[in-house]
């Protein structure tokens, strides 16, 4: 009888220290930390344009900074010194810029860097591109889109100068144009800088009394592509 009560106060002393240890905290998860914020940065640059006696600083010129399958009206220009200044940037996908005059075209394309160095655009006048093509003073880079446009004639190919191509980066829809150049007197064109962008490139290319077309370029590597267009029913 002794021993069980024994054994019996052993039991009732345990439980009772257990009811009384302080119960153990769970662990707190660790912190998860969130994504930085962009970084606010000033888009600067100057606007050339490109001759064949060299570059110059070019004023009045428009600029539309947006995403790669967007345009819209200019809301910045470049000063009398070609200059220009955008803002409170925050890049946060990928961004070009687009310069825009009459007479001119773009036809490198400009990619958005975050970054305190300028960022300059260079312009080539519609009546050099038409005649002696791409000036030696605009600096080309990869990749590179090249060729001739041409119809299909009673005589054979005829390669057609003046003819207008503009790179599109919303796939064929038109939205977003970031580079464009004119077809030189033997019907060659030259474009640079075409980037990888996700929709994919097209080429719109048109000229008066001929079928405009869409044509799909390969992006990833420098390319030589012959566009073909044909004349509208009784134009001459």
């Amino acid at each position: 009888m002794t021993q069980r009560l024994l054994i019996l106060g052993a039991i009732v002393l345990g439980v009772a220290c257990n009811e009384t240890r302080s119960p153990v905290a769970p662990s707190s998860p660790a912190p998860v930390s969130s994504p930085s914020a962009p970084v606010s940065f000033t888009l600067t640059g100057v606007v050339y344009e490109a001759t064949t006696a060299g570059r110059r600083p070019l004023a009045g010129v428009g600029l539309d900074v947006s995403v790669e399958y967007q345009s819209w009206p200019p809301k910045v220009f470049s000063d009398t010194t070609g200059r220009y200044r955008v803002p409170n940037m925050l890049v946060s996908g990928s961004l070009k810029i687009i310069a825009e005059m009459p007479g001119y075209k773009q036809p490198c394309r400009v990619a958005v860097m975050q970054t305190d160095a300028d960022q300059d655009l260079y312009l080539v006048p519609d009546d050099t591109l038409s005649t002696t093509g791409i000036p030696a003073s605009l600096p080309l880079a990869g990749p590179m889109l090249a060729g001739h446009v041409f119809e299909r004639s009673p005589e054979g190919i005829q390669r057609l100068p003046g003819a207008s191509i503009v790179l599109d980066f919303s796939g064929g829809m038109g939205w977003g144009p970031v580079a464009s150049t004119v077809t030189d007197a033997t019907g060659r064109y030259v474009l640079c800088n075409m980037g990888t962008p996700l929709l994919g490139i097209y080429a719109y290319v048109s000229k008066p009394g001929y079928k405009s077309a869409y044509v799909p370029v390969n992006p990833v590597q420098t390319v030589s592509l012959e566009i073909e267009l044909e004349r509208l029913s009784g134009a001459s």
